[in-house]
């Protein structure tokens, strides 16, 4: 007889990251516990640990399986990053119709979308690699990617709207599953987090989107956007904005996470409070240190460290704090 398995089992982290440019996806991905990064964008500007820039898919799996087989093992890498995905399939795509001079990816292969059906074959030998990492190896697993933004016709509620997803070539009728490179790496991972500015309309005006350099991740499926946790995080996590503290934004994840599992998967409320207040606390303290560069704000210096050292403990008034250091500084 068959076993039958009860509870939630911990495996390392299988997550998707993606946004647009200079999100900073690549920073936040680097907090992670112990990484490595195997990079088709350079990154040379980072002090993660890395391989050298692959240029072919066969150093993608070449450095992969140097990883599996244990030959850096005395580094003690914990986390694998791949930055990024899309550039594993560009260099795929490469590859294909290098074979067939001339030919494009609608025409190589003889056409009718064969050579996608080959270049999805190989992300899915490069995904089987994945599981190794994650599954026999033990190591965390983070797939960065730059993000889409694309025309969706929503044939429920019968509206065409903009959307963010993911920018591997796709299948949007969901009719030819073995091209849909997409599909293939978001039902294997864990969480797929979106991140993106925090902007707010201009309720003046009423047609601009501002900004104040704030970041966010999200964390649900919207119409705006893809994305999913099986770890009951809340929608939208305030990132911390300075880029020196970026990396902690990672560990403020990680333990919302680590918290899913110590619960037994129920929602420990206090607990999410805490990280959330945490969180506000680091946010302000960055926000307020710029407000304090402005010279036109001088004279309200001292009222605000008033307010923050009074508000500390009200969630509530600190968000309202928040809001207005941000209004200050968009002016």
């Amino acid at each position: 007889m068959t076993a039958i398995i009860k509870g939630k089992l911990r495996k390392p982290l299988s997550m998707i990251v993606y946004g647009p440019p200079g999100m900073g996806k690549t920073t936040f991905a680097s907090g992670a516990d112990s990484p490595v990064a195997i990079a088709t964008d350079e990154v040379d500007e980072y002090d993660t640990p890395r391989f050298p820039t692959c240029k072919t898919f066969d150093q993608i799996l070449k450095y992969t399986d140097e990883l599996i087989s244990g030959v850096h093992k005395k580094e003690n890498f914990k986390t694998v990053i791949f930055d990024v995905v899309d550039g594993i399939e560009k260099l795929i795509h490469k590859e294909i119709i290098a074979k067939e001079p001339g030919k494009t990816m609608e025409t190589a292969c003889s056409g009718y979308g064969k050579a996608y059906a080959l270049a999805y074959t190989r992300l899915d030998f490069f995904k089987k690699k994945l599981e190794t990492l994650r599954d026999n190896c033990g190591f965390n697993i983070i797939l960065l990617f730059h993000a889409k933004k694309v025309k969706f016709n929503d044939p429920i509620l019968m509206l065409a709207y903009d959307k963010w997803e993911l920018p591997l070539h796709g299948d949007p009728d969901g009719k030819k599953k073995s091209t849909d490179a997409n599909a293939l790496f978001m039902d294997w991972v864990s969480t797929c987090f979106f991140i993106n500015g925090k902007n707010f309309k201009d309720d003046e005006a009423g047609r601009y989107a501002l900004s104040t350099g704030g970041r966010q991740l999200f964390t649900e499926f919207r119409p705006s956007h893809v994305a999913k946790n099986r770890f009951n995080l809340p929608y939208t996590i305030d990132l911390i904005s300075d880029r020196e503290r970026f990396k902690e934004n990672f560990k403020i994840v990680e333990s919302m996470i680590n918290q899913f599992y110590a619960s037994g998967g129920k929602v420990d409320e206090q607990k999410q409070k805490e990280l959330y207040w945490n969180q506000l606390h680091h946010d302000i303290r960055g926000l307020f240190s710029k407000v304090k560069t402005r010279t036109d704000y001088f004279n309200i210096i001292p009222l605000i460290e008033q307010s923050i050292e009074e508000s500390s403990n009200s969630i509530e008034q600190l968000e309202g704090i928040k809001n207005r250091l941000s209004d200050l500084l968009a002016k």
